[in-house]
């Protein structure tokens, strides 16, 4: 009986120390360009397709991404998180937030969901 308390005292213990480990693999990441847009778990940046420029108009930036996920869930998670950044969908698959237009696209390529954002002034 005592074996027992102590084998549920150190894996007590042991959860302890693995929540932050966990939490920290949970937190936002997000594209490198551009930096405030979020990368949805499981999708991964495709850096190559990736541009961005300052102009005096406001900025023009393009990511991409892809990941095992469908196509409808890629626009399913932008649809709920996008709202949250301050982004109002203006259309399918478009957002306006203070001057810009997000344009975002979903596919299947070589059998992986991608997306595909342009973001320029309006």
């Amino acid at each position: 009986m005592i074996l027992g308390r102590s084998f549920i005292v150190l894996l007590s213990v042991l959860m302890l120390f693995a929540a932050p480990v966990q939490a920290q693999q949970a937190e936002t990441r997000f594209f490198t360009t551009p930096n405030d847009m979020p990368l949805m778990p499981g999708l991964t940046e495709l850096p190559a397709r990736g541009l961005a420029f300052d102009k005096p108009e406001g900025r023009i930036a393009e990511a991409s991404a892809a990941g095992k996920s469908t196509p409808a869930s890629i626009a399913r998670f932008y649809r709920e998180v996008l709202p949250q950044l301050g982004w109002t969908q203006a259309g399918n698959g478009v957002y306006t937030r203070q001057g810009e237009q997000l344009t975002m696209t979903t596919a299947v390529e070589n059998g992986l969901g991608t997306v595909r954002f342009t973001i320029a002034p309006r």
